[in-house]
């Protein structure tokens, strides 16, 4: 079982371990991202009380640097009077037509089990949209909420 810290640590090692010539392995990324959440507990944030939970989402946003379309994966930590959360962002060029024209939405673990919340999350057009992208730049951090 791991602290907010050490998962934070943890967290890293995962995203920049699926990073390489900003191409991202989405594919291989889901199944560590689904692990990386299912197989490892966090000390004080209980699963079955939705203190720990996982989404993912996109969208086109804008930021102080520019206007971007976005991929973030999140690992959310709640208490009534805290919540963090671990945030793994890619950025994309928002000239790219085929990522801009799906919008945006986000997809959280509910109660799926493993393997329910990998497939579904492979057939969120997004997924398949940005495996031939190169991402323009990326942010891995914790924040409070």
């Amino acid at each position: 079982m791991w602290n907010v810290k050490e998962c934070e640590s943890e967290f890293r090692k995962l995203c920049m371990s699926h990073l390489e010539d900003n191409q991202f392995d989405i594919d291989s990324f889901l199944e560590g991202f689904a692990s990386f959440y299912y197989d490892h507990d966090i000390k004080r944030y209980k699963k079955e009380e939705d203190g720990d939970m996982i989404l993912f989402e996109y969208g086109r946003y804008g930021f102080q640097e520019g206007d971007y379309f976005t991929l973030t994966f999140t690992r959310q930590f709640y208490k009534p009077t805290n919540i963090r959360q671990l945030h793994f962002t890619l950025y994309f060029d928002v000239e790219n037509e085929i990522l801009v024209e799906l919008g945006a939405a986000n997809f959280w673990n509910g109660n799926l089990m493993k393997s329910e919340w990998i497939n579904q999350a492979r057939q969120m057009k997004v997924i398949e949209a940005i495996k031939e992208e190169k991402f323009i730049q990326y942010k891995i951090h914790l924040s409070k909420v």
